[in-house]
């Protein structure tokens, strides 16, 4: 719970804080707006990775690390070239977070949340997944990358 509240006020508080008022003003830094544009487009893309992951998903998406009613191990759509394409575009949004809003605590905020909550939330998630699907879910571990596709 820690680390979803974390997340929380770094995608969405503190960018709320920095674009309506002035609080977070002390902490602005000059930006580049080659560089924004590029946050612009990685933000785009990752909301098109986290669409991509809930329809693939379909009824087996959840937001806790907790199993649905019928469990089935998903491997086809973008699950077929990235086990965590949620975390992918997770990471992506922090990035372009940073890249767009010019402010310490604004723009890293949900970056550095990630990267904390991140580990451990994925550490309970494959662990339940192994425990679910066991032997499948091994196989599919060894042919499918955690987080970036194969590229070759």
């Amino acid at each position: 719970m820690p680390g979803m509240l974390l997340s929380f006020l770094g995608m969405a508080i503190f960018p709320l804080l920095y674009t309506l008022t002035d609080w977070l003003a002390a902490t602005n830094y000059d930006g580049n707006y080659a560089l924004g544009i590029l946050g612009a487009i990685g933000m785009l893309l990752s909301v098109v990775i986290i669409g991509k992951a809930h329809k693939d998903l379909g009824d087996q998406w959840t937001h806790t690390h907790k199993q649905v009613d019928h469990p089935e191990l998903i491997t086809r759509g973008i699950y077929a070239s990235i086990r965590h394409p949620m975390y992918t575009a997770h990471f992506l949004w922090g990035i372009s977070q940073a890249l767009l809003l010019w402010n310490w605590i604004a723009g890293f905020g949900f970056l550095i949340g990630f990267v904390v909550f991140c580990p451990l939330r994925l550490k309970l998630e494959e662990a339940n997944l192994r425990r679910t699907f066991g032997q499948n879910y091994d196989q599919y571990v060894a042919n499918t990358p955690r987080f970036m596709p194969k590229l070759w």
